[in-house]
Protein backbone atom coordinates (compact mmCIF):
# COMPACT_ATOMS: atom_id res chain seq x y z
CA UNK A 1 0.00 0.00 0.00
CA UNK A 2 3.08 2.41 0.69
CA UNK A 3 4.35 1.85 -2.87
CA UNK A 4 0.71 2.46 -4.45
CA UNK A 5 0.81 6.00 -2.24
CA UNK A 6 4.29 6.54 -2.92
CA UNK A 7 3.68 6.32 -7.27
CA UNK A 8 0.15 8.25 -6.68
CA UNK A 9 2.67 11.50 -5.19
CA UNK A 10 5.02 10.60 -8.40
CA UNK A 11 2.47 10.98 -10.73
CA UNK A 12 1.05 14.18 -8.98
CA UNK A 13 4.64 15.42 -8.79
CA UNK A 14 5.06 14.67 -12.72
CA UNK A 15 1.47 16.05 -13.71
CA UNK A 16 2.46 19.50 -11.69
CA UNK A 17 5.83 19.65 -13.23
CA UNK A 18 4.02 19.31 -16.69
CA UNK A 19 1.56 21.64 -16.04
CA UNK A 20 4.62 24.13 -15.24
CA UNK A 21 6.06 23.72 -18.12
CA UNK A 22 2.70 24.03 -20.28
CA UNK A 23 2.27 27.44 -18.23
CA UNK A 24 5.66 28.57 -19.23
CA UNK A 25 5.02 28.37 -22.99
CA UNK A 26 7.03 24.46 -22.98
CA UNK A 27 3.77 22.71 -24.10
CA UNK A 28 3.02 20.61 -27.54
CA UNK A 29 1.69 23.87 -29.59
CA UNK A 30 4.63 25.41 -28.90
CA UNK A 31 7.15 23.19 -29.07
CA UNK A 32 6.11 20.40 -31.48
CA UNK A 33 7.35 17.60 -30.13
CA UNK A 34 9.60 15.88 -26.73
CA UNK A 35 12.70 15.10 -26.71
CA UNK A 36 11.50 12.08 -27.74
CA UNK A 37 11.21 12.75 -31.42
CA UNK A 38 15.12 14.04 -31.02
CA UNK A 39 16.46 10.54 -29.84
CA UNK A 40 14.44 7.85 -30.94
CA UNK A 41 16.67 4.55 -30.28
CA UNK A 42 17.33 3.85 -26.66
CA UNK A 43 19.56 1.22 -24.01
CA UNK A 44 18.24 1.39 -20.40
CA UNK A 45 19.13 -1.17 -17.76
CA UNK A 46 16.29 -1.79 -15.47
CA UNK A 47 16.87 -2.04 -11.69
CA UNK A 48 14.22 -4.15 -10.30
CA UNK A 49 11.16 -4.94 -12.35
CA UNK A 50 12.25 -3.82 -16.01
CA UNK A 51 11.91 -6.74 -17.31
CA UNK A 52 9.54 -7.90 -14.89
CA UNK A 53 9.89 -10.06 -13.20
CA UNK A 54 13.72 -9.46 -12.84
CA UNK A 55 16.62 -8.16 -10.51
CA UNK A 56 18.01 -6.31 -12.95
CA UNK A 57 17.44 -6.14 -17.21
CA UNK A 58 19.08 -4.80 -19.79
CA UNK A 59 16.19 -3.04 -22.24
CA UNK A 60 16.44 -2.02 -25.95
CA UNK A 61 13.53 0.64 -26.67
CA UNK A 62 12.40 2.49 -30.24
CA UNK A 63 10.00 5.96 -29.84
CA UNK A 64 7.94 5.34 -32.38
CA UNK A 65 5.67 8.50 -32.11
CA UNK A 66 5.55 11.02 -29.49
CA UNK A 67 3.10 8.88 -27.49
CA UNK A 68 4.49 5.59 -27.94
CA UNK A 69 7.47 3.79 -27.24
CA UNK A 70 8.34 -0.27 -28.13
CA UNK A 71 10.69 -1.95 -25.83
CA UNK A 72 12.68 -5.81 -25.81
CA UNK A 73 14.34 -6.39 -22.37
CA UNK A 74 16.18 -9.26 -20.95
CA UNK A 75 16.69 -9.95 -17.43
CA UNK A 76 18.10 -12.63 -15.33
CA UNK A 77 18.94 -13.82 -12.09
CA UNK A 78 20.65 -17.25 -10.59
CA UNK A 79 20.38 -18.15 -6.96
CA UNK A 80 21.58 -21.16 -5.21
CA UNK A 81 21.31 -23.31 -8.38
CA UNK A 82 18.14 -22.03 -9.91
CA UNK A 83 18.16 -19.73 -12.89
CA UNK A 84 15.46 -17.60 -14.04
CA UNK A 85 15.83 -15.80 -17.24
CA UNK A 86 12.97 -12.93 -18.15
CA UNK A 87 12.31 -11.76 -21.80
CA UNK A 88 9.72 -9.43 -22.15
CA UNK A 89 8.42 -7.17 -24.76
CA UNK A 90 5.34 -3.92 -24.99
CA UNK A 91 4.53 -0.45 -25.70
CA UNK A 92 4.00 2.43 -23.34
CA UNK A 93 2.09 5.34 -24.05
CA UNK A 94 3.27 8.91 -23.14
CA UNK A 95 1.75 12.63 -23.54
CA UNK A 96 2.82 13.89 -26.23
CA UNK A 97 4.83 16.60 -26.23
CA UNK A 98 5.82 16.31 -22.77
CA UNK A 99 9.60 15.50 -21.95
CA UNK A 100 8.57 14.14 -18.57
CA UNK A 101 5.02 12.70 -18.67
CA UNK A 102 2.94 10.32 -16.54
CA UNK A 103 3.29 6.30 -18.29
CA UNK A 104 0.85 3.83 -19.01
CA UNK A 105 2.51 0.30 -20.47
CA UNK A 106 0.80 -2.85 -21.60
CA UNK A 107 4.11 -6.16 -21.54
CA UNK A 108 4.34 -9.40 -22.02
CA UNK A 109 7.39 -11.46 -20.33
CA UNK A 110 8.07 -15.35 -20.96
CA UNK A 111 9.98 -16.42 -17.85
CA UNK A 112 11.96 -20.13 -18.00
CA UNK A 113 13.18 -21.38 -14.91
CA UNK A 114 16.13 -23.99 -14.94
CA UNK A 115 17.99 -26.08 -11.98
CA UNK A 116 17.31 -27.99 -8.93
CA UNK A 117 15.20 -26.40 -6.64
CA UNK A 118 12.71 -23.22 -6.78
CA UNK A 119 13.17 -19.65 -7.07
CA UNK A 120 10.70 -16.60 -6.57
CA UNK A 121 11.14 -13.04 -7.85
CA UNK A 122 8.49 -10.11 -7.34
CA UNK A 123 6.11 -12.66 -6.44
CA UNK A 124 6.37 -15.40 -9.50
CA UNK A 125 7.95 -18.52 -9.21
CA UNK A 126 8.17 -21.41 -12.15
CA UNK A 127 8.06 -20.97 -16.14
CA UNK A 128 5.30 -19.21 -18.54
CA UNK A 129 4.36 -16.08 -19.56
CA UNK A 130 3.02 -13.10 -17.75
CA UNK A 131 0.76 -10.23 -19.19
CA UNK A 132 0.94 -7.28 -16.87
CA UNK A 133 0.33 -3.08 -17.26
CA UNK A 134 3.52 -0.38 -16.00
CA UNK A 135 1.93 2.58 -14.54
CA UNK A 136 4.55 5.42 -13.46
CA UNK A 137 6.68 8.51 -15.44
CA UNK A 138 9.22 8.76 -17.52
CA UNK A 139 11.65 11.66 -18.49
CA UNK A 140 13.80 11.96 -21.74
CA UNK A 141 16.26 14.96 -21.24
CA UNK A 142 17.47 16.87 -24.57
CA UNK A 143 20.83 15.15 -24.96
CA UNK A 144 19.38 11.31 -24.16
CA UNK A 145 19.24 10.41 -20.91
CA UNK A 146 16.14 8.88 -19.65
CA UNK A 147 14.78 8.06 -16.16
CA UNK A 148 12.16 6.21 -15.80
CA UNK A 149 9.77 4.34 -12.55
CA UNK A 150 6.94 2.89 -11.48
CA UNK A 151 4.92 0.29 -10.58
CA UNK A 152 4.07 -2.78 -12.69
CA UNK A 153 0.78 -5.04 -12.23
CA UNK A 154 0.30 -8.39 -13.34
CA UNK A 155 -3.25 -9.03 -15.14
CA UNK A 156 -2.80 -12.44 -14.72
CA UNK A 157 -3.05 -12.45 -10.50
CA UNK A 158 0.45 -14.04 -10.24
CA UNK A 159 1.05 -11.78 -7.31
CA UNK A 160 1.01 -8.54 -6.15
CA UNK A 161 2.69 -6.27 -8.70
CA UNK A 162 6.28 -4.15 -7.61
CA UNK A 163 8.10 -1.21 -8.47
CA UNK A 164 10.64 -0.35 -11.32
CA UNK A 165 13.30 1.48 -12.06
CA UNK A 166 15.24 1.97 -15.14
CA UNK A 167 17.78 4.79 -15.89
CA UNK A 168 19.76 4.67 -19.83
CA UNK A 169 20.31 6.67 -23.07
CA UNK A 170 18.62 7.07 -26.09
CA UNK A 171 20.51 8.59 -29.30
CA UNK A 172 19.54 10.16 -32.72
CA UNK A 173 20.58 7.50 -34.91
CA UNK A 174 17.56 7.66 -36.67
CA UNK A 175 17.13 11.18 -37.68
CA UNK A 176 20.61 11.64 -38.97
Amino acid sequence: MKVLKGLWIGILAVSFVAAAQAAEGESSSSIGFSNRMNNKVGVTIGVVGDPYPSILGVNGSYNVTDFLRGTLGYGEIEFLGVKMTTIGAGATGFVPGWSITPIFGLHYSNISTEGDGEIEIQGYRGSGGLLYTALGFDWQAGGGFNLGMGYNIPLSGTGPGTFYAAAGWFFDFVNQ
